[in-house]
């Protein structure tokens, strides 16, 4: 009785296959754009402009708010995967600077999700919608 031998190409090819569905793809909503909205802190609302850039792989941006936290802050280490997408920016309070980081799920018209201060742990609503 004779064994069967996969050749080389036969693993190569099954070894790609296997590598190529493992992979997460990519978000095909775009990020890009004017986003408005509202972060919520203890019952307290925020109103929230945000606008989205992308220079060639990297996405930069502004974040504003009305109560002056905010003061057009840009969004750091902003990141989109699977319809995910996080990024932090500073902010400042009674003299006091904090950092905040955004966890967002990403649709076509919104975004939705937590703000979670780093300092202290705090958390709040974060939503937007598209302009």
């Amino acid at each position: 009785m004779k064994m069967f031998k996969p050749s080389a190409m036969i693993l190569f090819l099954l070894a790609a296959s296997l590598i190529a569905t493992a992979q997460t793809p990519a978000s095909k909503i775009s990020l890009v754009g004017n986003w408005a909205g509202f972060a919520e802190n203890q019952g307290n609302y925020d109103e929230v402009t945000l606008t989205i850039e992308k220079k060639g792989e990297t996405y930069t941006g502004k974040l504003k708010d009305v109560m002056g936290m905010f003061p057009d802050v840009e969004i750091k280490n902003v990141i989109l995967k699977d319809n995910k997408v996080t990024f932090e920016f500073p902010g400042t309070m009674g003299g006091m600077e904090f950092s905040i980081k955004a966890e967002m799920t990403l649709t076509e018209k919104t975004m939705n999700g937590m703000w979670t201060m780093v300092e202290d742990g705090s958390t709040g609503a974060l939503e937007f919608t598209r302009k």
